[in-house]
């Protein structure tokens, strides 16, 4: 995924502490697999487009609420000293649909002037 941007989002602040962004957010997983001294990995690509609402709740916290479709395009397992086009499983997912609620705290994050 190195070159292309993890995020392409529209922002717009509403309310008094909340802001909703439309767009699309790209995540990779992979995990390595051991069996009979060879290393094994699976990689998959995931492409969440949908909105977020984001909304301070003070005390550099932020809830977040997350939506949309999610699709992915990519999914194999492959021998690490192979190429990643000779892989030896692939998986096919049909898009489906996610929600994610979510809190965050900033530690370092400076207080609001009023």
């Amino acid at each position: 995924m190195d070159g292309f941007p993890k995020k392409v989002l529209v922002r717009k602040n509403i309310l008094a502490n909340g802001r909703l962004s439309l767009g699309t957010e790209m995540d990779n997983t992979s995990f390595y697999m051991y069996k009979n001294s060879r290393t094994y990995e699976f990689r998959q690509l995931e492409i969440n487009s949908g909105v977020i609402y984001e909304h301070s709740l003070g005390n550099n916290l932020t809830g977040t609420l997350k939506t949309g479709m999610r699709a992915v395009p990519q999914a194999r397992a492959f021998d690490k000293e192979e190429s990643f086009k000779d892989y030896i499983f692939e998986a096919h997912y049909k898009p489906s649909f996610y929600f994610n609620v979510g809190i965050s705290y900033n530690p370092f994050g400076k207080p609001r002037v009023k």
